[in-house]
């Protein structure tokens, strides 16, 4: 070997650090394959990229998908504006086909459209639907969308079929014909068309499930009873015997009768109104059983006409209920007819609450 060569490397070494041109040397830096078109540079090596980053919240899904998509588009428009044959079209489409995979990886991982609702996902399964239609025949997008529609519209159903129990049967006719309408004005042999159809058949199903028979015209149907509750009764208290306005059986009877009118006028003028939805049919049993505990009530006052302490618990009982339907999320949504049913119930409230000891 020349004795010479190590000597002559190493000065052609030390003059280009000397002189600054090893810092302007393109270095490849971590998660540089993610970034906006436009900002990479010839000479940057072909490594491969990092793996993409998924959703780090719940709820997210849907938001990393617009970001990956939002960046393939992008990186699509590079492509088409770059030189034919050119490093730029060779880069942009290979991080075209990077976003593209990481956004239906991230729609297929298992519960990844976890926690949404029904109308959103149907939504944004439109809406892939819609990009599906405009994109580029053969392109890394047009298949993106079309799987990503798939899988949102089979999300929305799995959540629908979970969702339909808790519908009110008064509103499935409507949920029905709202369905089949979908499901004529979509596109033939898409997604869209078999979610609504499965929809469809499955309000149907429910609609023809047998359902025990309803009272005659005239007759008041029986109110839901409470659920038991898991804990144990609490001790009995023997009453507390403060004295109140003198025992006026008729008087009593007459405001009870008007808190029971009252309740089971907004609990029928809920029940006609609904609109449907998980809150609302919360709010209507409650509302459910402090019509029940309104008939008790007035039961217990049939029973017991010279005692006020036999039915002071009945009257309690409808005190609590009438609170559970003022905490309610649903309070401040009900129609005009159901709230000022309510707040005549509150007024006579006060009335009888004169007549009864405390607690």
């Amino acid at each position: 070997m020349n004795p010479a060569k190590p000597a002559l490397a190493a000065g052609l070494l030390l003059a280009l650090t000397s002189s600054g041109w090893a810092g302007r040397i393109p270095k490849f830096e971590a998660g540089s394959w993610n970034r906006a078109p436009g900002e990479w540079s010839r000479g940057r090596p072909d490594l491969p990229p990092p793996p993409p980053v998924g959703p780090t919240r719940e709820l997210d899904t849907i938001r990393e998908f617009e970001r990956l998509e939002a960046n393939a588009i992008g990186w699509q428009q590079a492509e088409d504006r770059a030189s034919s044959g050119s490093y730029e079209e060779r880069e942009a489409r290979r991080q075209v086909q990077y976003a593209t995979d990481a956004a239906a990886n991230l729609l297929s991982a298992p519960g990844a459209l976890r926690g949404y609702r029904t109308e959103v996902l149907e939504r944004f399964g439109d809406r892939l639907y819609s990009g599906y239609q405009s994109a580029r025949s053969g392109s890394a997008l047009e298949r993106m969308y079309k799987t990503g529609g798939r899988i949102a519209f089979e999300a929305a159903t799995d959540v629908f079929s979970r969702e339909l129990p808790s519908y009110p049967w008064q509103n499935l006719i409507d949920l029905e014909k709202a369905y089949d309408g979908r499901y004529s004005a979509a596109p033939s042999g898409s997604p869209a068309e078999a979610h609504y159809r499965r929809c469809r058949d499955l309000v149907r199903r429910e609609l023809d499930r047998p359902r025990p028979p309803m009272p005659p015209p005239g007759r008041r149907p029986p109110a839901p009873m409470p659920p038991p509750s898991p804990y144990p009764p609490p001790a009995p208290n023997p009453p507390q015997r403060r004295p109140r306005r003198d025992w006026n059986y008729d008087r009593v009877r007459e405001i009870a009768r008007q808190v029971d009118f009252a309740a089971e006028a907004s609990y029928g003028a809920a029940r006609a109104l609904s609109r449907g939805g998980r809150d609302e049919a919360i709010a209507i049993e409650d509302l459910g059983r402090l019509s029940a505990a309104a008939r008790r009530l007035t039961d217990e006052l049939a029973q017991h006409r010279t005692d006020p302490y036999r039915s002071q618990q009945a009257f309690y009982a409808v005190m609590d209920a009438y609170q559970s339907v003022k905490r309610s999320t649903w309070y401040p949504n009900w129609h005009s007819d159901v709230l000022d049913n309510l707040r005549r119930l509150e007024q006579v409230m006060q009335d009888l609450e004169y007549y009864y000891p405390d607690r």
